[in-house]
């Protein structure tokens, strides 16, 4: 039943995670005039709702701004549904190692401890990897696009917003293992 329900997870976490990538794909396949115009549109509502932002910064540097959060911003939803797929994958593969050994010689707490640190590594590994295979995709997609160009810059701020969901979601999943270590 157990195995049952971590495949599922594995199906939808996988399934979401390739429709956002898709969208984030699809964002890059717009013309530059397409995006731009949809960044201006959204530039235009902020500095309606918070007229006080023309004070601190032109619309260009509001643009910009605009545009690298929302880099970011793709990139850190699509680490968190890469955490919940490759962790799931990852615990599949790592219950099907032997406890045998070491429940033999009475060192349960160690194996939880080995088992806790291979799982967080993998995970973050898998999903930092994919995530940056993502991003140098989308940054290669956008060098095809009429008035678009890759630039490397993105692809760093794309990997930032997979690295920071990744060590947020390692540090929410270590301080929880840690409790219940010392709840044992």
């Amino acid at each position: 039943m157990k195995q049952h329900k971590r495949m599922w997870k594995v199906i939808s976490a996988g399934t979401i995670a390739v429709l956002w990538i898709c969208f984030i794909f699809g964002n890059s396949l717009q013309t530059g005039d397409n995006s731009g115009a949809l960044s201006g549109t959204i530039v235009e509502f902020l500095m309606d709702i918070m007229p006080n932002l023309a004070t601190w910064f032109t619309s260009d540097q509001i643009h910009f701004l605009l545009r690298k959060l929302a880099h970011f911003s793709e990139y850190a939803i699509l680490g968190l549904w890469l955490w919940i797929f490759w962790l799931q994958i990852v615990k599949i593969q790592i219950k099907k190692i032997s406890r045998t050994k070491f429940q033999a010689q009475g060192r349960q707490e160690l194996w939880s401890k080995i088992e806790y640190r291979a799982i967080i590594g993998q995970t973050l590994t898998l999903g930092m990897t994919t995530g940056l295979l993502t991003a140098l995709s989308d940054e290669t997609i956008q060098t095809f696009v009429p008035e678009r160009a890759g630039q490397v810059a993105d692809v760093w701020i794309d990997f930032a917003g997979i690295l920071a969901m990744q060590l947020i979601l390692a540090s929410i999943s270590y301080i929880l293992n840690k409790r219940k270590l010392v709840g044992k």
